[in-house]
């Protein structure tokens, strides 16, 4: 929600987690080969990236979709630190609980001490440090560091985004994460148009859509429901969060108001 207690989002998760002794005892993915490229494979990814083009300013009209229309692919990495870095940087998991250093680091340890698990060199380290060491992601079942399932659900949404246009809507995605997504591994997406209705003045499109990497998994399939504007209709209405959910937000940021004054004080 904004500063307003306006609603602006809708997230529901089903999270399955698994017990590390357990995969580390399985050792169903030690033996994948990883990712390796020629010249001529990134040039082919190249190729996608160099394709690629948001739609922006120009509006995607409903009348001018059609059911079974693919969409331009979209490519994204062979995964690197770097792109993990860059994920970082760019917004998640800078919450002092999860990425910190020094006197910070120190002061969340005190708070947080199972979250911090030695390295070899017997200092605490934050646990999801599976994303970029590999000593620690083969301790728990894994031949290397992988991405997080949330950085494959962004690449889901900018796929979406970048077909939209700015006059578009992202009403509904729904998207599981099947499998790891190593570094080393190159995803493409891609997708389809498989309905259009017009349902209370709001033009909707589903998209079933899915990343797969190179060696032809499908990692992450997605279905999505999105708005155009449409010259019969005219512009997206903007959907509106159901009532309890409402009242909530209003709650909840009643609450933050009145923490930040007790703070102030």
């Amino acid at each position: 929600m904004n500063q307003r207690a306006e609603i602006v989002s809708v997230t529901r998760v089903i999270l399955i987690a698994t017990e590390r002794k357990k995969a580390r005892e399985r050792r169903k993915y030690m033996d994948l080969e990883p990712g390796s490229y020629t010249d001529e494979q990134i040039a082919e990814l190249d190729a996608v990236y160099a394709a690629e083009k948001p739609r922006g300013a120009e509006p995607r009209y409903f009348e001018d979709v059609r059911v079974g229309e693919e969409l331009p692919k979209m490519a994204k990495g062979p995964l690197t630190l770097t792109e993990i870095i860059c994920f970082h940087a760019g917004g998640y998991g800078l919450a002092p609980y999860n990425i910190s250093a020094s006197r910070i680091g120190y002061k969340n340890r005190q708070k947080l001490a199972k979250f911090y698990i030695k390295n070899a060199a017997g200092i605490p380290d934050v646990a999801q440090r599976v994303h970029w060491e590999t000593e620690w992601a083969q301790s728990i079942g894994n031949p290397m560091p992988y991405d997080y399932g949330v950085m494959r659900e962004c690449w889901l949404t900018h796929f979406l985004t970048d077909w939209i246009g700015d006059d578009g809507w992202l009403l509904r995605q729904h998207d599981e994460m099947r499998k790891f997504n190593y570094i080393g591994d190159a995803h493409v997406i891609t997708g389809e148009v498989t309905a259009k209705r017009v349902v209370d003045g709001r033009c909707e499109v589903d998209i079933d859509f899915r990343a797969t990497n190179q060696r032809d998994q499908v990692t992450a399939p997605a279905q999505a429901t999105v708005l155009l504007p449409s010259r019969e209709h005219g512009p997206v209405p903007l959907p509106e969060p159901p009532a309890e959910l409402k009242q909530r937000a209003v709650r909840l940021m009643g609450r933050h108001r009145e923490l930040k004054r007790s703070r102030e004080r």
